[in-house]
């Protein structure tokens, strides 16, 4: 009987030991969870435009091509074609957590050819255009390609820089090339931000552009990006078949007129009092890249908008006086392209030069 009551108080014991046991893990895994949910836990960064990496670069070759006829009375058209050409470096300076690159933009070349009835001051526009070689500015992009100069007065600095010192050109610049010309023309390799954008089922796009159409003024455009008709034989598209549209209905916005040696205009000896455009549209296309690669990179190899545009503009009063009483239809072709030519990654990446080919430029 004494026995019996022994193991059973030994059992007991073990019993009431091990149910402690149980309830010091329980309070211990418990204390650990409120530990663990304490923390805060690290933010996953975001990836930046076409996941690139800070020190990584691309090179973009860029094409203005544009046709003005101004029709003068009693004389048969007479055509001015201007295509000037820019050489680009983009070079990721900075990458945040959230994904915003700082872009380093370098124009590494710039040139212009005139033809036809081009006046002596609008082929000085090509010693202007040349100026540019070697300008630098810096660009500010978010993972969704939106664009801006970084904040405080780099636009002001920029133009300072162009211009030299000279006061008066530097007028003319801030006149003939606001900001939002700027932004339009340096962010345009963000339209497409990610890689695998470009795909049979992806939804339309809105971009801004911003052109100016020589010394007459600007247009302003929310263009569409789609993704262009299937192919008449019915072949399923894939990503390196597919193609998008662009569209848009630009509004004008003229630049300041007169003849101040500040405005556009009179920059060309081109003395305009009234300019009205009475038709515009924008169309144009981007091509798919015909190099898979897993490292960062565009998934287009060129952009090309086209515009066009008539009108009417009034000039001052010159000694062709029935001239000056008169409106002059004008009409306007303008073709930008971009391409992007090369690719040369950060050191620490494995693949160091990717290079693209270049297409001629597209028939006229």
């Amino acid at each position: 009987m004494c026995l019996s009551r022994v193991v059973l108080s030994i059992m007991v014991l073990m019993l009431t030991s091990l149910q402690i046991r149980v309830h010091g893990f329980q309070d211990v895994k418990a204390a650990a969870e409120v530990t663990d949910e304490s923390v805060p836990q690290a933010p996953v960064p975001t990836p930046p435009v076409w996941k690139l990496q800070a020190g990584d670069s691309f090179l973009v070759l860029s094409r203005l091509y544009r046709r003005t006829v101004i029709n003068f009375p009693d004389q048969p058209p007479a055509p001015l074609e201007t295509e000037d050409w820019q050489q680009l470096r983009y070079t990721v300076d900075t990458v945040s957590p959230a994904g915003d690159a700082t872009f380093s933009i370098e124009v590494q070349d710039a040139s212009r050819q005139s033809r036809g009835q081009a006046s002596r001051a609008w082929k000085a526009g090509a010693a202007d255009l040349q100026k540019l070689t070697g300008f630098r500015l810096w660009l500010q992009v978010d993972p969704e390609g939106r664009a801006a100069l970084p904040p405080g007065d780099s636009y002001q600095t920029s133009l300072q820089k162009l211009a030299g010192g000279d006061d008066e050109y530097a007028e003319f610049l801030r006149v003939a090339c606001p900001e939002e010309l700027l932004l339009s023309w340096f962010e345009r390799p963000f339209w497409l931000p990610r890689r695998d954008m470009i795909q049979p089922q992806m939804q339309e796009r809105t971009v801004g552009v911003v052109e100016n159409i020589g010394p007459f003024g600007l247009l302003r455009c929310d263009a569409v990006l789609r993704i262009q008709a299937a192919a008449p034989n019915g072949e399923q598209p894939t990503p390196a078949t597919i193609s998008l549209q662009i569209s848009g209905t630009p509004r004008f916005l003229p630049l300041p007129l007169g003849d101040a040696a500040t405005t556009p205009a009179a920059k060309v000896n081109l003395p305009v009092t009234d300019i009205r455009v009475t038709e515009a549209s924008l169309t144009g296309l981007i091509k798919p890249t015909s190099i898979r690669s897993a490292t960062a990179r565009p998934p287009f190899e060129s952009i090309l908008t086209e515009i066009s545009a008539k009108g009417t503009l009034k000039l001052a009063a010159t000694s062709a006086s029935a001239v000056a009483a008169s409106e002059l239809p004008f009409e306007l072709q303008q073709q930008r392209e971009i391409r992007i030519t090369s690719i040369i990654f950060a050191e620490n990446r494995t693949e160091r030069l990717l290079r693209l080919p270049v297409l001629p430029p597209e028939p006229q």
